[in-house]
């Protein structure tokens, strides 16, 4: 058996071809693969986000494995080409990994909590699209959890029972009353109840419970996770 494989292209053309020849005595095979060279011909990139862009710091998961997330490229005459992440390098590749060097600021103010997310391929980087990260809980948007949260929900909660139309954090800014209405939804059911208010206490009550009981935002996750982790695992 012989096997003879031959790739033409470089990394200056749009294509390569690689012909795999497998010779078994009388017997020739021929495989032929073509792959994209996908940065030859990009001169812009754009990142897009299908929703409100809000995520939990304790969120691992990668931004291109999420739903509503994607990169395309666009050539010289214009077209959008539908990028995978092989194809494009992330400035953050998930909520947690952009959120946790923000964790040892003092003190924290709105614009704090929003965070630019670019995508890369070779020398062509996209225009930041925004982000709000921040911790699940954060009635206030302090960046910590406390019983002040808690009580927060429960209030917010009690006032929709009885018709109110509460805000929680803010009844002339939207899209931060949006976000915090995000982060307290602990059990992420889409309802804020006296649920949430106990889940937040809980997770107040556990931050207590030891000196440095939650040193990052990866430990934070586990806590959620294991909270709601279904009672089959």
């Amino acid at each position: 058996t012989t096997v003879t494989t031959v790739t033409s292209g470089t990394d200056d053309t749009d294509t390569n071809t690689t012909v795999t020849t497998v010779t078994t005595g009388d017997d020739i095979h021929t495989d032929t693969t073509v792959t994209t060279n996908v940065g030859a011909d990009i001169v812009e990139v754009k990142v897009v986000i299908e929703g409100d862009g809000f995520y939990y710091s304790h969120d691992d998961e990668a931004f291109a494995d999420k739903e509503g997330f994607s990169v395309f490229g666009v050539d010289p005459e214009g077209n959008e080409i539908a990028l995978t992440p092989d194809d494009y390098t992330l400035n953050f590749n998930s909520p947690l990994e952009a959120a946790e060097p923000k964790q040892d600021l003092e003190s924290w103010t709105e614009e704090d909590f929003q965070y630019g997310i670019t995508a890369s391929v070779g020398d062509v980087t996209s225009e930041p699209i925004i982000v709000y990260i921040g911790k699940k809980g954060d009635a206030n948007l302090d960046n910590t959890v406390d019983a002040g949260d808690g009580s927060s929900i429960l209030a917010y909660y009690s006032g929709v029972q009885a018709n109110e139309d509460p805000n929680i954090y803010s009844d002339t800014n939207e899209l931060y009353e949006a976000f915090v209405l995000f982060l307290v939804d602990a059990n992420e059911d889409g309802v804020i109840d006296a649920g949430d208010a106990s889940d937040t206490l809980s997770f107040y009550g556990e931050s207590q419970s030891a000196v440095n009981r939650f040193p990052n935002l990866a430990s934070i996750g586990e806590f959620w996770d294991e909270k709601f982790k279904p009672n089959n695992l």
